[in-house]
């Protein structure tokens, strides 16, 4: 019997160790090929109110430097209690956060094109920064959610014009955002972009892929998904037949709510480092499609939807922070073929070099080998990594580097982890 518990264990072992080196034998080859240009306000913004507290996070919170927001975050804006008061204490807050780009709802669902008029004159008068003006939040729910049958996609376009027209007397440069829609994207979308195309200026969406139940590679994939989404809503805002209106004008995209589920009071992926995972490879694909806006759900205070539990940082704090510092002018080019290694490679103006990569396997360690095109000086004295794993996150852990040579390097991925690696030849 002891014979036989020694020698399963050491079966185990050769397995453990087999599936692992099998399936760390992985190179990758970065080409100085810049095709993407990120945009100002592409990645980085978040969803924010008045209820939340910044002042105990307040060092933390400036560190991501964060440039974008939408005020204010989630169904409240549609609130009778959401009233011009809200803008004088909003004016605090934004200060707080150094003033960065502004979406500022205005409340359809209980309000009058009067009074969003006067929210307008009021933030013009308190100071308030808005960039964009963004009429109602997530309409499609309208019906499920406030029980009001009423509020078919044909009504909300109606609605839009309404508001638009009021707003534009006011302002005739107010930039003017909708539908904000979560769930019926494609048929709402498809009609706003009919009806309204000629007096929005930003198309902005809801994108929450999924319930927060699927397992955690199934949640994962869905990443991906956004890609041809972003693609087919920019396409139909070019089109003479489904945008009759206004195929000629420059409308701008943004998502301006979005995380890995839609369930606040699950903390379970969208909390840990399964949503900091998937949150990278979407930060990618919004830079490589060009999205004009992203406003993450949430910055604080929101249960499972916050980048921090109470005042500790989150997993996917330390995305933010990672892209904010590491993150280049231009994506990359590259060529991988392991399905659960992600990759993010960017190259600043002046030739320095970062690549994010994710580790997928729960289970084993994935070992890389980097082939980077025109590599002139590499040693370990030019290169930082940054890694992010649930117990250990956002500090830099330099020399953790395996075998260089020439312009290649070889590193190990630990499972369901992100490193970022930082080459300056210079």
């Amino acid at each position: 019997m002891v014979r036989f518990a020694f020698i399963l264990v050491i079966m185990t072992l050769f397995t453990t160790l087999f599936s692992q080196g099998a399936s760390a034998q992985i190179t990758v080859s970065i080409q100085r090929k810049r095709i993407a240009e990120i945009k100002p306000y592409s990645i980085g913004g978040v969803n924010f109110n008045n209820a939340m507290n910044v002042i105990p996070v307040l060092k933390e919170v400036k560190a991501l430097k964060i440039p974008a927001i939408s005020f204010p975050a989630g169904n409240v804006g549609d609130e009778k209690e959401y009233t011009l008061e809200a803008i004088d204490f909003f004016k605090i807050q934004q200060k707080l956060l150094d003033r960065p780009l502004t979406f500022f709802q205005i409340n359809l669902f209980s309000g009058t094109p009067d009074y969003a008029v006067k929210m307008m004159a009021r933030a013009k008068e308190k100071g308030v920064r808005v960039d964009v003006w963004v009429i109602g939040n997530e309409p499609d729910h309208y019906i499920p959610i406030r029980k009001d049958p009423s509020w078919t996609k044909e009504k909300y376009c109606k609605k839009f014009r309404e508001f638009a027209r009021a707003m534009r007397r006011f302002d005739p440069n107010a930039k003017l955002a909708g539908p904000v829609v979560t769930v019926e994207r494609d048929t709402w979308i498809s009609c706003f972009i009919k009806e309204c195309g000629d007096l929005m200026d930003v198309l902005v969406w809801h994108w929450y892929p999924t319930d927060g139940n699927l397992p955690n590679d199934k949640a994962l994939s869905t990443a991906s998904y956004v890609r041809n989404e972003i693609k087919k809503y920019k396409e139909m805002l070019k089109s003479p037949i489904s945008n009759p209106r206004g195929f000629k004008r420059n409308i701008e995209t943004a998502i301006n709510e979005y995380a890995i589920h839609w369930d606040s009071q699950r903390t379970a992926q969208i909390g840990d480092i399964v949503g900091a995972m998937w949150l990278t490879e979407v930060l990618g694909i919004f830079v490589e499609q060009g999205l004009d806006y992203s406003h993450f759900f949430c910055l604080l205070q929101y249960g499972g939807h916050s980048l921090f539990d109470i005042d500790l940082p989150r997993p996917s704090y330390y995305v933010f922070e990672m892209y904010r510092k590491y993150f280049g002018k231009y994506l990359l080019s590259y060529s991988q073929n392991d399905p659960l290694l992600k990759i993010v490679p960017s190259e600043t103006e002046e030739g320095v070099i970062s690549v994010f990569l994710v580790n997928e396997d729960a289970q084993f360690y994935k070992r890389v080998t980097l082939v980077i095109d025109e590599l002139k000086i590499l040693n370990k004295g030019n290169i930082e990594t940054f890694l992010i794993q649930d117990d250990y996150a956002g500090k830099v852990k330099p020399g953790k580097i395996g075998k260089i040579k020439d312009n290649h390097i070889t590193l190990d991925l630990p499972p369901y982890s992100i490193l970022c690696l930082r080459i300056n030849e210079k």
